[in-house]
């Protein structure tokens, strides 16, 4: 039932104009053909009068909506989505970006994002107050740019809406917002990011006590769910960038999107790119309890 009302709503005036335009040329082509001349005082007789009328309505009617309504509003759309381009790309990166980020700090290859790759990258990831910090800014980035659209989203398609607020309720906000520290761009370094946090004492089958390091791969559900946010975001940038013509946004590649923040891009560039996971992608053992 869904499916025929929309078919209705967004395909029923196109047809009813062309079904239109079909009376009105065939009216014509009919008035061409020889006909008896009317005896005099009598009115010649003409081929459906009544469909013709109607078929002239429907098409003033559409060309007025597509004239005065359509176009305009599909203008005004058009330009609002570029000047909010940059803002709307931020939120759209924003998920692939964070987990690149987090995949070099892990020391991980840059893959294509999928659950198993995340799990292996948030085991690496050690938990400490930086690495959190770091989440947080990513966050509070994508919020920023979602403060700048709220004024003119009403001027955005309804289905950008909806991802937009989707994006920006996850609950990835919520939980990593406490986390946040002023001046992280200028305290925080690449050691602090990978330094091992809390060691929790634990006791193999072996029966020897050994540390076990606490990672981030608990929140492997919270972090595909935020990227598959973004990715909904990205999904209708590149619907509407079609009609903007303006480059299409990807996420093929296994690099950062076209903006990369500098609180990343200073710790992005020192080293080189990894290739294999690392033994920690695997296994959370931090070494045995040391006795005195």
């Amino acid at each position: 039932m869904e499916r025929i009302k929309h078919l209705l709503t967004h395909w029923g005036i196109h047809v009813a104009f062309g079904i239109s335009l079909i009376v009105v040329g065939w009216t014509y082509w009919l008035s061409l053909e020889a006909k008896p001349v009317a005896e005099p005082g009598t009115m010649q007789p003409t081929e459906l009068p009544l469909a013709y009328d109607l078929a002239l309505a429907i098409i003033g009617a559409y060309l007025f909506n597509l004239l005065v309504v359509v176009l305009p509003a599909q203008k005004k759309a058009q330009s609002r989505f570029l000047a909010l381009s940059h803002p709307l790309r931020v939120i759209a990166n924003n998920g692939m970006d964070l987990i690149r980020d987090l995949e070099y700090l892990a020391e991980c290859p840059p893959r294509r994002i999928s659950e198993e790759h995340l799990r292996k990258v948030l085991k690496a990831v050690n938990d400490n107050p930086a690495i959190k910090a770091h989440i947080a800014e990513r966050l509070g980035q994508a919020e920023a740019a979602y403060a700048d659209i709220i004024p003119y989203a009403q001027d955005l398609p309804m289905e950008l809406q909806v991802c937009l607020q989707r994006e920006n309720q996850n609950p990835m906000h919520e939980v990593f917002q406490q986390y946040r520290q002023p001046n992280y761009h200028e305290t925080t370094t690449l050691n602090d990011l990978r330094r091992i946090g809390t060691r929790v004492l634990t006791v193999r089958k072996a029966g020897e006590p050994r540390y076990r390091r606490s990672h981030l791969e608990g929140w492997v559900t919270t972090f595909i769910d935020y990227y598959l946010a973004t990715e909904a975001v990205r999904g209708m940038v590149n619907k509407y960038t079609v009609r903007t013509r303006q480059q299409r946004l990807t996420n093929t590649t296994p690099k950062h999107g076209p903006y990369v923040y500098t609180f990343s891009t200073r710790f992005m560039k020192q080293g080189p790119e990894y290739v294999d996971y690392p033994p920690a992608a695997t296994h959370d053992d931090c070494g045995p309890v040391e006795h005195a």
